[in-house]
């Protein structure tokens, strides 16, 4: 559109509303695209950082971002997050990053759950230290009751902990991809003004020229 727009400039023709129209549509569906992904990289920080929300929903509010600015990368670690995984070569690096992979008879595996299902099992998991309680029984089978109920015991706080910090590691990338995103687009959004500001004022200035006195400019510039 750009194109059409400076063409018309220098052949000294007068420019048509379907090319204006189309380059200013243009440049709004870009900038309202911008603006709501930036309001939405906001609203996802504060989400994290004061815990607003589950994690879950944070995930849906980062795939949407990651889908608004067009990050085909991040959209692939996220939706992986909100389905699930499987080991894969390619799949290895995001198992890494949130602390998933671990080892089992010399064999690397990770932990493929949803966060969904990472958050649930958290859950039964603080329910199940909750509940457990310290056996009543007496002579012999009170070594056995409690050699259980501390097997018990460790086991849950081992989960526990092994998906709380799975958890905590996605939500960490979460709340750098939000991040990130937001500063990106508040030094975009500056950089726009600046660069719309200095195209109205050429504009204005190149507008009363002749279209050879634009070819000499454009020759002149090129050289």
């Amino acid at each position: 559109m750009r194109l059409g727009y400076r063409r018309a400039l220098r052949m000294g023709q007068p420019l048509s509303w379907s090319v204006l129209r189309d380059y200013e549509l243009g440049r709004d569906h870009l900038r309202n695209r911008q603006a709501e992904a930036r309001a939405l990289s906001d609203d996802l920080l504060a989400d994290i950082e004061l815990v607003r929300v589950s994690a879950e929903q944070m995930l849906l509010k980062a795939i949407r971002l990651a889908r608004l600015i067009e990050d085909e990368s991040t959209l692939e670690w996220l939706q992986l997050e909100l389905h699930g995984y499987q080991f894969t070569s390619e799949t290895r690096k995001y198992l890494a990053a949130t602390g998933r992979l671990f080892v089992v008879n010399g064999e690397e595996t990770g932990y493929l759950q949803s966060l969904g299902e990472i958050e649930a099992l958290i859950r039964s998991n603080e329910i199940k230290l909750k509940t457990l309680s310290t056996p009543s029984l007496s002579g012999d089978g009170l070594i056995t009751a409690l050699n259980n109920f501390h097997a018990n015991v460790n086991a849950a706080a081992g989960s526990l902990s092994a998906y709380g910090g799975i958890r905590s590691a996605i939500i960490g990338e979460l709340h750098s991809f939000a991040s990130r995103t937001y500063y990106e687009l508040t030094f975009s959004e500056e950089q726009a003004t600046l660069f719309e500001s200095a195209r109205q004022e050429i504009d204005s200035m190149l507008s009363p020229l002749s279209g050879n006195t634009l070819q000499k400019i454009e020759s002149k510039l090129s050289d």
